[in-house]
Order: C-alpha cells, then sequence, then structure tokens
C-alpha cells in the first residue's frame, strides 16, 4: 500500500473511489505518530472547546483552569460551563489522589491444586527479587505487589504497579511478561497467560468499583444556596428530588456505579489531551453524592477510583493534545496528578450541570436550541426522524 500517507490515500482513492483529501491536513508530521498508529492515511477533525474557569482546591492542582473539550455533541461544553462556573463561585472544589497504580493480572497454570498453592508461595517470597526485575525493564515503572489466588490448578497473580506520569499500559506489559518467565522457570508451571481478563481493562465489571486502576481521586465541593439558586436555577431541595429519582433508577438498572453521565466529560478531555479514549470504560464507573447541609447547602462528594491518564508518553506527545495539556499546566513530568484532580473535579462539574438541567427543564430546551441551529445550517441532527 506504500510506505507513507500520501501513497496510501492514492491506493484508497484507486480502489474505493475516495481520496480522503480533507483528512490529509494535519497538523503533526507522519514520524511524530510513531508507535501510536499504523497505516496512517492522515487525521480525524474533531472541534475543540473550552470550559472554565474551574477552581480546583487540591494536593496536585490548586488554582483556575481552563479546561479543553474535544466533542461533536451539542450542548455538552456549555453543560459543563454551567457546572465549573458554580464550583468556582463557591470557592472551588477539594480533591486528594486516594491511590495511584496499575494492575495486570496473568494466570499461570500448574499441574494441581497443590503445586497451584506452592507456585503462591514461591510468588509470596520472591517478591524483592521480581521487583528488581521489573526495574531491569523500566526506568518509571515499579512493581508494587502481588496478590494471587487460586482456582484449580491455575493462579491468578494480580501484579500492581506504579507508573509515574505515563499511562503504563505497554511497561506493565513488558514487565509483567519478563517476571512471568522468571515464574514459570522457577515454579516449573505449565505455561503462563499474560492477560487473562481479571483486571478488566477496558471493561465494565464490579472489581473497578473499589480497587484502584490509574489514579483514584476523591472530590469534594459545598456550593452555598444562593450559589445553586442563581448558577443552576433551582434550589437545593428541589435539586436532591430528582438525584433521589436518579438513585433509584440506578439501582433498578443495575448500574455499576452511581453517576449521571461522568463518561461525557472524561470522553472529551481524553480525545482532546492524548489519553487512551477506551479507558473511560473503566474510569467513568464512580460515585458522585448529593446532600442539603446547613441552611439549604449542597454538598457534593464523588469519588473516581479508575482514572488511567497520563501527562507523558504516548498520545500526549502529539502537537494539539500536547497544546492542551500545556493550557492546563500538565505537560511533562510530575503532572499525571495534577491532571487526574482537574479532571475529576470538572466530571463533579459535569454532574452537577446536568442533574440541575433535568431537574429544571433546562436540558430538554438546550436540545430543542441545538436542533434548531443544526437546521438552520442545513444539518441533520444526530438522532433526528
Amino acid at each position: 500500500m506504500g510506505a507513507n500517507p500520501a501513497m496510501r490515500r492514492a491506493w484508497l482513492a484507486h480502489n474505493t473511489g475516495h481520496a480522503l483529501e480533507t483528512a490529509a491536513d494535519t497538523r503533526f508530521a507522519p514520524e511524530e505518530t510513531r508507535g501510536n498508529i499504523e497505516n496512517l492515511v492522515g487525521a480525524t477533525q474533531v472541534p475543540l472547546g473550552i470550559g472554565g474557569p474551574i477552581r480546583v482546591k487540591g494536593e496536585h492542582a490548586d488554582g483556575l483552569f481552563y479546561v479543553p473539550f474535544a466533542t461533536t455533541e451539542g450542548t455538552l461544553v456549555t453543560t459543563y460551563q454551567y457546572g465549573m462556573r458554580a464550583i468556582t463561585e463557591a470557592g472551588g472544589a477539594t480533591t486528594h489522589v486516594l491511590g495511584d497504580a496499575l494492575d495486570i493480572t496473568p494466570c499461570f497454570v500448574a499441574d494441581s491444586t497443590a503445586h497451584a498453592l506452592e507456585v503462591v508461595r514461591w510468588l509470596d517470597e520472591h517478591l524483592p527479587e521480581l521487583q528488581d526485575r521489573v526495574a531491569e525493564s523500566t526506568r518509571h515503572g515499579r512493581l508494587l505487589e502481588v496478590r494471587a489466588h487460586v482456582l484449580g490448578r491455575r493462579v491468578f497473580a494480580r501484579m500492581v504497579f506504579a507508573t509515574g506520569d505515563a499511562m503504563g499500559m505497554n511497561m506493565v506489559n513488558l514487565a509483567a511478561d519478563r517476571v512471568c518467565r522468571d515464574v514459570t522457570d522457577a515454579t516449573a508451571c505449565d505455561r503462563y497467560y499474560l492477560r487473562c481478563n481479571y483486571s478488566s481493562d477496558k471493561k465494565p465489571a464490579a472489581i473497578n468499583l473499589f480497587r484502584t486502576y490509574g489514579k483514584e481521586v476523591a472530590v469534594e465541593v459545598t456550593l452555598p444556596a444562593g450559589v445553586v439558586e442563581q448558577h443552576l436555577g433551582l434550589t437545593t431541595a428541589d435539586l436532591l428530588d430528582f438525584v433521589a429519582a436518579g438513585r433509584l433508577g440506578t439501582m433498578q438498572a443495575g448500574a455499576l456505579g452511581a453517576n449521571a453521565h461522568f463518561a461525557n466529560g472524561l470522553a472529551a478531555i481524553y480525545i482532546a489531551c492524548g489519553q487512551d479514549v477506551a479507558q473511560i470504560v473503566n474510569a467513568s464507573i464512580g460515585f458522585i453524592d448529593f446532600e442539603a447541609v446547613g441552611d439549604g447547602d449542597l454538598y457534593v462528594a464523588a469519588r473516581l477510583p479508575n482514572l488511567v491518564v497520563a501527562t507523558v508518553g504516548g498520545g500526549t506527545q502529539l502537537p494539539t493534545q500536547r497544546e492542551c495539556l500545556a493550557l492546563l499546566g500538565c505537560d511533562g513530568d510530575g503532572t499525571a496528578r495534577k491532571f487526574a484532580e482537574i479532571v475529576a473535579a470538572t466530571v463533579v462539574g459535569g454532574e452537577l450541570a446536568i442533574c440541575a438541567a433535568l431537574a429544571n427543564g433546562r436540558f430538554i430546551e438546550a436540545h430543542r436550541q441545538t436542533r434548531v441551529a443544526a437546521a438552520r445550517r442545513g444539518a441533520r441532527p444526530v438522532g433526528a426522524a
């Protein structure tokens, strides 16, 4: 098919009749994408909007931030803007990074349950050696612990890593494979499988409710009654009435976690900032809670246990993605936890706004306006009959 994007596009045009001429307009050189994509033909442009400022008072992020959203969903940026403004007017969201780890769970196949138990004992006794082995393969990653359990003659060994500012998936894969070879040789296992779905990477699963996967972030903010009424357009009591209905709906649906639309903001920020977008499957599994305090004030608390984010490596190095991270002051080493806190606080802003909009009727009105705007430019709105 050829060695460069132009040759591939010519091949496509010859064989399909589609030249992808617009996709040819990129802001990066082909060599800059090495390791990010194969069979490169160009780039897909996604509209970029800015929300904010949002005030964050975190352990790692402290200040006012303007947040980039890459999306084609009308009303999304406006929705987040309402919530971010409310948080800022309330004095800001307090954030804490509760955990920072990424895990992978290889499966070792032994001869019997007794042999499998011997493998578990060996893993427990030789952790320092395995940690040294990992250190030989990566400067950024560290093996923190190995938690193993037995099912028949199979040992599921959850290896927990620290990955620094990198997203770390490739790092973890390579390091874990090196460890697995050593374990197999030392314990005479029949074989091993590097992955077996236990870690549930990019899949919704109950394990994502309670263990740290990526950055685990807690957020809290108290909004005075006046801020709720002025910036969200309703009273705390009215908002909590809607939240109660949403809680019942979540329970009846058997949803993993409890939130209104974590995935919306996460996807838009992840695309803008060069993150692994499929990780929102895990990252969107989280919790938010609302309660009345004081004289009609609103207390909000959230926990996002699976924010897999990075500020170095991968897609973060591409030009527009790097600009978006720089806008947040999160480009380079030592900023991944800061980025996670900003993302988590922003997501809470989106929760406040969409819950308020559903409670006071502004949600459907905003979508009507989007439909009208699309009709005026001659476009057919997504989902239109």
